[in-house]
């Protein structure tokens, strides 16, 4: 639990980076595709992400890009970067990031979306699903803020998928159902079998759209494809109905409701 100083920081953070933006903040996901993240201004913590693939994995990719993993740190001087651009991976973009600041938090702000997170006194990787374009980057502690930095994502290898929830009849904007956090996960050897496993659960539940013979499930391909959430969209009589965000669970999938494609 942090404490109201460091939360009130945040706040700020988040207001500054999507001031010089020009975009309001979402926490977590990239915007305008899956996950679609709730807007926002404050610069929420989120989970540390972690690697998809092994940093010795990426020997080669950086050799042939430079800028392939990209170094951050805090210290009492501010935030420094090893280069000014990174370029994409399968899972995302890989930051190595490090603090000699005691309490240091990076944020991240992108087009459409962000996240804040404490930064570990020893080096570690993170992959974030941050698509390609400028990346805003900035060390701040409950105390104080440092400069802002900026550096290029690009995507040479084309692992950013454009494809969109709206484009796929889904806009994401009815809002998250009150039943969600009851419903519990669906859980199935195989992403389809979790999100199908989910709408039997909300059907039981009360979901009369939700009717077995007439439900189908669809991966959206839009974000990095190895990234380790994935959105699908559940249909009832072909029409989306709602997102379900999928994850890797040991040998099988946890699938968990989202948001409601429409408004009504």
């Amino acid at each position: 639990m942090q404490t109201p100083a460091v939360l009130e920081r945040l706040a700020l953070g988040g207001v500054v980076l999507a001031a010089s933006m020009g975009c309001a903040h979402s926490p977590g996901s990239v915007g305008g595709a899956a996950p679609v993240p709730p807007s926002g201004t404050v610069l929420a913590p989120a989970q540390t992400p972690t690697p998809t693939r092994s940093p010795s994995r990426t020997a080669s990719m950086s050799a042939r890009s430079p800028g392939a993993v990209l170094a951050v740190s805090c210290t009492p001087r501010g935030l420094s970067v090893n280069a000014a651009a990174v370029s994409t991976t399968a899972g995302g973009v890989w930051l190595r990031v490090a603090s000699t600041e005691p309490g240091a938090w990076l944020g991240l702000q992108w087009a459409g979306g962000g996240q804040g997170d404490p930064v570990p006194a020893t080096p570690t990787t993170w992959t974030v699903p941050i698509p390609p374009g400028t990346l805003q980057l900035r060390c701040f502690t409950s105390a104080r803020f440092w400069p802002d930095r900026s550096v290029t994502v690009v995507d040479p290898a084309g692992h950013w998928r454009t494809a969109t929830l709206a484009g796929l009849g889904c806009p994401a904007d009815g809002g998250q159902p009150s039943w969600a956090a009851g419903a519990g996960p669906g859980r199935g050897p195989t992403a389809r079998a979790a999100v199908a496993d989910v709408a039997r659960h909300l059907y039981r539940l009360g979901e009369q759209r939700l009717r077995p013979e007439l439900v189908t499930v669809l991966p959206v391909p839009a974000g990095y494809q190895a990234d380790a959430a994935q959105t699908w969209i559940i249909s009832t009589g072909g029409r989306p109905y709602l997102t379900a965000t999928v994850t890797q669970a040991g040998t099988g999938y946890t699938a968990d409701p989202d948001r409601y494609c429409h408004r009504t």
